[in-house]
């Protein structure tokens, strides 16, 4: 809750997106979402539901196209 309260502090502040987005620790980041390779995918997503009734994932692409999509879908589909 620290680190939420500073950034929020930094956001009324008027800091910028950029600055916002620097500042944030990848231990938070963590916590909340996931980032990184495909690979990592299914094992965050599981850590993250844990408890949860439904779990959604939302892909924000690494880069232009499906196919960074796709490969998370990959990664993510029950064995």
């Amino acid at each position: 809750s620290d680190e939420l309260a500073a950034l929020d502090a930094l956001r009324r502040d008027g800091v910028s997106t950029e600055t916002l987005v620097e500042t944030v620790s990848d231990e938070f980041l963590l916590a909340t979402g996931y980032f990184g390779t495909p690979d990592g995918a299914a094992e965050a997503f599981t850590r993250l539901s844990e408890g949860l009734d439904t779990s959604i994932v939302r892909i924000v692409g690494a880069r232009p196209g499906i196919e960074s999509a796709r490969a998370v879908m990959r990664a993510c589909a029950p064995c």
